[in-house]
């Protein structure tokens, strides 16, 4: 849906949003011992409080610091996993946990889920495609990860088009900002995926062209899960533009 068709943000929020966001979803969910109404437009998502029956900000995030979005179907509870704003380390990924109150919908936070996950594509197809992704690329998955390549991780959007893997370079100024692409490669130059036995948060995508980025991306992600949906979708799109398997190899360690 359009930015055009979604319906306007509702007369209670018109006062506490943008004059270019369009209204995307809103519920009242709880937070510890709070209840808070989360209200997502094109562009961002707000932590409102009812007030003497007015809503008052508690804070405001844009949409793009989002990772990912979960919830099961059934299930009254949505994680979003967000980027922090120190990219620079381990712990780069936080979790906030809503739980929905009195949903009458049972699969209400699995439709936000997809709601959410959903602007999000729209957003970073339209960033990606327009930066770093010529025609007739067209943008298909992105994440955020830390890159190792010396002593000092670094913050690196890969982003997936359906010819290309790229590299982005992330600015170091809290914004989630996308520097200038370090690497493009095509999926026929990826040699193989390897993980590690004992690292599970830890894997390396090996190329054919030794000259870029040394031949390896060592990437570390914030848990096992984040490793695979990544390796996953470089599997998948390795497949359809090779119409082969991507090798994967094992080892005990990589950083």
């Amino acid at each position: 849906m359009s930015a055009a068709q979604r319906p306007a943000v509702p007369e209670r929020f018109s006062k506490l949003v943008g004059p270019n966001e369009s209204f995307l979803c809103s519920e009242t969910f709880t937070t510890g011992d709070r209840q808070t109404t989360l209200l997502f437009t094109s562009q961002k998502y707000y932590a409102l409080v009812l007030q003497a029956e007015v809503y008052k900000k508690l804070w405001v995030r844009d949409l793009r610091e989002i990772q990912s979005v979960h919830a099961e179907p059934g299930s009254s509870t949505l994680n979003i996993k967000y980027l922090t704003r120190w990219h620079e380390h381990n712990d780069y990924l936080q979790t906030r946990t809503f739980e929905a109150q009195h949903a009458s919908d049972p699969y209400l936070c699995f439709s936000w889920k997809v709601a959410i996950t959903a602007q999000l594509r729209a957003i970073w197809q339209a960033t990606l495609e327009s930066c770093f992704m010529p025609p007739p690329e067209v943008y298909q998955f992105h994440m955020f990860v830390l890159h190792v390549r010396g002593r000092k991780p670094r913050m690196r959007c890969i982003a997936l088009s359906s010819t290309h893997l790229y590299s982005c370079g992330v600015k170091a100024n809290g914004s989630f900002e996308l520097g200038v692409l370090k690497v493009k490669v095509a999926y026929s130059g990826i040699k193989n995926l390897t993980t590690c036995t004992d690292q599970r948060d830890v894997a390396e995508i090996v190329l054919h062209d030794k000259t870029a980025v040394r031949g390896r991306f060592v990437l570390v992600f914030q848990d096992k899960d984040e490793r695979d949906s990544l390796l996953e979708q470089v599997k998948i799109m390795y497949g359809v533009a090779t119409s082969k398997t991507l090798p994967e190899e094992t080892t005990s360690h990589l950083v």
